[in-house]
């Protein structure tokens, strides 16, 4: 797999995240009325002190993760374990999670094709020797390693 690829598989991983967001939104009309109701009641006045704090950092969440996308996009070395580190956050907010999650099919259907293309990008990002190297070469140009010139230091004086 080259760079091209592997950005295209990123892209298509925003996009899905964003349609699942959407349709997350839009679609929750189409449950039943039993779960609408339920869904109607969940308002922010409704929630725990404990559900709000869960709330709030989900939005953190949110940000770290749109942060941890746009590094990995300019090959950054931090995004890498920034993006794992948010995936493994993510599945410990779903089991500590204290109210039913309720999602339509087409929601459903994005998250798990976005869940498919997180562990794409994980893969390639950690194991593929292409793209492995771009955020290694990153690193140790940062670092000064060895074949690149050391940053910052001037020629030695006669």
């Amino acid at each position: 797999m080259n760079t091209k690829i592997f950005r295209l598989i990123l892209i298509a991983y925003g996009i899905t995240d964003i349609a699942a967001f959407i349709s997350a939104i839009i679609s929750h009309r189409m449950l039943p009325p039993e779960l609408w109701a339920y869904m109607s009641s969940r308002t922010l006045s409704a929630l725990t002190g404990y559900e709000r704090i869960l709330l709030y950092l989900s939005c953190g969440f949110v940000v770290a993760a749109f942060i941890s996308y746009v590094g990995l996009f300019f090959w950054k070395s931090w995004a890498r374990s920034l993006f794992l580190l948010l995936n493994i956050a993510g599945l410990l907010l779903i089991f500590i999670n204290p109210t039913p999650v309720v999602i339509t099919s087409l929601s459903y259907g994005f998250i798990t094709t976005n869940s498919f293309l997180t562990g794409i990008i994980l893969a390639c990002a950690y194991f593929n020797p292409a793209i492995k190297g771009r955020f290694d070469r990153k690193e140790k140009a940062q670092q000064g390693g060895p074949g690149y010139p050391p940053q910052g230091v001037g020629s030695p004086d006669p």
